[in-house]
């Protein structure tokens, strides 16, 4: 099926600094000569959370019923794990997994899955990757400026001693 196909074409991408670590998410939403960028950010992570995450939001967004959706990822995993070929042990991937699952079925007419190769080029999949990168520095940086704050007030409890 061609691109022109899908009313709505996405790119998503997961990140993480560290596995687990801080991570970001992204997704690259384009429905002919609209297109709309979003990506969020968690501070304990694994880069696989993040890739079904970019998945789950992306499709949230979507406010129209009954849409052809292609989705291009660069994890196996995601499309193994939505397509039914692979299973996963750890709940909240599960979770993650049925709440995909749930929201396609009652809000899209296809939900179709592409894997296209990190890195090859792809533009969708270069610009989600940039902007999961970002916000996975974003909570690196939260989280370091979290751990420099407690660390002040350990040494400001300390002087009190």
């Amino acid at each position: 099926m061609s691109q022109s196909a899908f009313d709505v074409i996405v790119h998503t991408d997961g990140a993480c600094s560290g596995n687990p670590g801080p991570g970001g998410w992204a997704a690259v939403l384009s429905a002919g000569e609209h297109q709309k960028e979003i990506a969020g950010r968690k501070p304990h992570t694994t880069n696989n959370e993040m890739e079904l995450m970019a998945v789950l939001e992306a499709l949230k967004v979507l406010k129209r019923t009954g849409l052809s959706v292609a989705i291009y990822t660069d994890s196996q995993l995601v499309i193994g794990l939505l397509a039914g070929t692979f299973n996963t042990q750890k709940p909240h991937l599960q979770a993650i997994v049925r709440d995909i699952k749930t929201i396609a079925e009652g809000k899209y007419l296809a939900l179709d899955l592409f894997h296209v190769k990190a890195h090859s080029g792809n533009a969708g999949n270069e610009r989600a990757n940039r902007l999961a990168q970002a916000a996975a520095a974003q909570a690196k940086a939260q989280l370091l400026a979290a751990d420099h704050s407690s660390l002040e007030q350990l040494h400001d409890a300390l002087k009190s001693l």
